[in-house]
């Protein structure tokens, strides 16, 4: 059995992985790292730089408006049978200082 399969079998859908869909670093402006997608079930992202990073629904993320990524390894994922309809929003980033390589990615139903 393929991993496709039980996820067939689990949640009754195919789905494909989309890396860093819009961008591959984040800095001191705001910037859309996903747009809505009702497709969407699941998405992950990870600090990968060295300054601490924001990501909120909001288009202006901000230490009180975002949730933290950390420095060097800050991650967050969403997926639709955790947090309902969550990962099809669309996601902001913003970093408090330079610029933060990030990765990130997202799981499409088809």
């Amino acid at each position: 059995m393929t991993a496709n399969d039980v996820v067939m079998k689990l949640y009754g859908i195919n789905g494909y992985i989309n890396e860093n869909p819009l961008i591959p670093q984040a800095n001191t402006t705001p910037q859309q790292v996903f747009g809505s997608n009702p497709q969407r079930v699941q998405l992950f992202i990870v600090n990968l730089g060295a300054n601490p990073a924001y990501i909120s629904f909001s288009p202006q993320p901000s230490a009180t408006n975002g949730i933290l990524l950390g420095a060097n390894g800050g991650n967050l994922e969403f997926d639709v049978v955790n947090d309902t309809i969550v990962p099809t929003r669309p996601f902001y980033i913003v970093t408090t200082g330079g610029s933060s390589d990030i990765y990130s990615f997202e799981t499409i139903s088809y």
